[in-house]
């Protein structure tokens, strides 16, 4: 239902030869969520009326939308994660994250401060180039909001990685430690075949 075209809003178009600018694609909303979480808005019910007041928890987005949105640098760059402060190790021309166990945790709060010495200094501070937009509207948490992109990151991202490496391949141990190496750079794009059959050649 909520995919028919009778139930869909449509916020906005951008059209242009480049990605929207989103401190300025998305200050109309920020602006009309900001009014609606203040003062709100009354609603009509049987029982009689009732004042409610609107505010934005989460925003899923792709992850270079959301690098525009959370306005950090993308997935692909050091200090890409925006959930934790790790800074990430480039192995050929790639940038991989291996499990850090010291790696902290952003909060909301370190995320502001980044952003306004980004701002000041002209460069990015552990990979935030400067204020989210949706830090404008008070209920929102810049780095709990900002939540996964389930379909990309999970069910053909994540997901399909760990599943080719434990189920079909022979070697499993082996396997997972080849690909924290970043050696198998195919992977990514080829199908279950091609990761099964180069993990029995390879290893």
């Amino acid at each position: 239902m909520r995919c028919s075209k009778k139930y869909t809003i449509l916020a906005g178009l951008w059209f242009s030869k480049q990605k929207p600018t989103m401190t300025t694609y998305l200050r109309p909303l920020v602006n009309k969520l900001n009014y609606l979480y203040t003062n709100g808005l009354e609603v009509y019910t049987p029982s009689g009326v009732m004042q409610i007041h609107c505010m934005i928890l989460m925003c899923a987005a792709d992850l270079p939308a959301k690098a525009k949105v959370a306005n950090c640098v993308q997935y692909n760059g050091y200090y890409g994660c925006n959930t934790c402060n790790i800074k990430g190790t480039v192995i050929g021309h790639t940038v991989y994250w291996p499990f850090d166990p010291s790696a902290t945790l952003r909060t909301h709060d370190e995320v502001l401060k980044c952003a306004t010495e980004a701002t000041k200094n002209g460069e990015a501070v552990t990979g935030i180039i400067g204020t989210p937009i949706l830090s404008l509207h008070p209920p929102f948490d810049t780095v709990c909001g900002m939540v996964t992109d389930l379909l990309h990151c999970g069910y053909i991202g994540v997901a399909k990685i760990t599943i080719a490496a434990l189920v079909l391949c022979k070697k499993t141990a082996p396997r997972i430690q080849h690909l924290q190496q970043g050696i198998k750079l195919k992977i990514y794009t080829q199908s279950y075949t091609f990761i099964y059959a180069s993990a029995d050649k390879q290893m």
